[in-house]
């Protein structure tokens, strides 16, 4: 799972929640929490006003790509 800290729709109690009920059945996950991140970070056209909650971040959304990559390679 792949979530921006600063989610307005993916608040840190329900991050924990989720990730808690999949280990409990059994699913591996992992969670990477990108900080000071809104939720449409991979986004340009959203802008980078980060009080809106949703906002483009250039440097984050590379690392989220190259996070993907990865876990591509590792498959």
């Amino acid at each position: 799972m792949l979530e921006g800290d600063l989610d307005p729709l993916a608040p840190a109690a329900a991050r924990e929640q989720i990730e808690k009920d999949l280990e409990a059945a059994g699913t591996d996950c992992e969670m990477t929490i990108f900080e000071y991140v809104a939720h449409a970070f991979t986004l340009p056209f959203m802008g980078s006003d980060t009080s809106t909650c949703f906002a483009y971040i250039e440097d984050a959304s590379k690392q989220l790509m190259q996070v993907i990559a990865d876990i591509l390679k590792g498959l």
